[in-house]
Parts: C-alpha cells; structure tokens; sequence
C-alpha cells in the first residue's frame, strides 16, 4: 500500500526533466542566460560561459535557472552551456546560440 509520501517521491522520481531552451542576451557588456526548463523547481543548474570557443567562466549548481555575466567589453563570440541537474543525478546539457560582441 502506498502513503502519500510514497506517492510524491514516486511522482518526483519518474519526473522528466528537459531543457526547452538557452535564451542568451546582451545588455551594456553583461550577458544574461536563462534555462527554460520542464520541471526546473526541481533541478539545480549550472553554467559554462565560452568566447571564442574557450571556457572563461563556471556557475556552479543552484536552484537559479540564470546566469549574468560581465563581459567588461571583450569583443568575440560568446555562448553558454547550461546544465540541469536532475534530483535523481541525471545530468541534461543544452547550448544557447551564439552571439558576437563588439563587432568592428
């Protein structure tokens, strides 16, 4: 026989956990990166920030679905890669697209 308990871990383990999309945007040199995500209260997230195809920041894991970032003006292309971290340990990776900086 199954409690309510039971029952809500149950619910919250078959959960599915996806990420929708990586939003990715610039204002005055910070970008900002939100996750839209099934089930996100859920999750914890993390973030990698790339310019120029090489790592130059890490979010670690928090139950915010966001990131903001000072660029202080580097000019190059900048993308994110967020993470989504299941409660049952699944691991879910999504990119944001790209977008170039300072073009001259």
């Amino acid at each position: 026989m199954s409690t309510p308990l039971t029952t809500a871990i149950q619910t919250s383990s078959m959960a599915e956990y996806v990420i929708k999309e990586v939003t990715l945007n610039n204002d005055h040199d910070v970008l900002m990166a939100t996750v839209v995500a099934t089930n996100p209260d859920g999750g914890q997230f993390a973030f990698y920030v790339y310019r120029n195809e090489e790592r130059i920041h890490t979010q670690w894991y928090s139950t915010t679905p966001s990131l903001r970032f000072d660029t202080k003006a580097e000019p190059g292309l900048y993308r994110v890669l967020s993470f989504l971290l299941s409660p049952d340990g699944k691991k879910i990776t999504k990119y944001s697209k790209p977008i170039f900086l300072h073009p001259t």
